[in-house]
């Protein structure tokens, strides 16, 4: 990973002040206002920093007010056990739920296409093909039939491809 271009490692940074505060002491500045005068020159030159660091300041304290808040709770603590316990009564209603809606779902793939449209795709072999158009024909339906021999046909181009 790359550092970021304004990247200062912490070495850096106390060389640095050791190098500078000497200077900065034989002009009487000491560090604090060295700093003031520092972010002052920053605002003055980019003043997105300041509202940048604006919010960085309100985000910080609205985490610390969340802390507090979290912190202040009157109610007592609960154990892991006491939380999965009282959840178990809607879980168990969702996994009930769930397993009907997967149960139905199953049933139906696993349902013959009675009632439902048999599409081309469903035809993957000749022997499918060929069962489908047996089906047709027994159920002595005309217009069924001959829809069937165009599904066939659709299922056959699929299968040469």
């Amino acid at each position: 990973m790359d550092t970021p271009p304004d990247y200062v490692s912490p070495e850096y940074a106390t060389a640095l002040t050791r190098e500078v505060e000497p200077i900065l002491a034989e002009l009487g500045i000491d560090a604090g206002t060295a700093h003031r005068l520092f972010l002052e020159r920053v605002v003055q030159h980019d003043p997105e920093v300041l509202s940048w660091l604006r919010a960085a300041a309100a985000h910080d304290a609205w985490c610390r007010s969340k802390e507090q808040k979290a912190s202040d709770r009157s109610r007592p603590l609960m154990s892991h056990r006491q939380v999965m316990d009282e959840a178990q009564p809607p879980i168990g209603d969702i996994k009930a739920e769930q397993s009907y809606l997967d149960s139905e779902a199953q049933k139906w793939l696993e349902a013959p296409p009675v009632g439902r449209e048999v599409l081309p795709e469903d035809l993957t072999t000749e022997e499918a093909i060929a069962s489908y158009l047996a089906e047709a024909e027994n159920r002595g339906e005309p217009d069924y039939s001959a829809h069937a021999q165009e599904i066939a046909e659709l299922a056959k181009r699929n299968l040469k491809k």
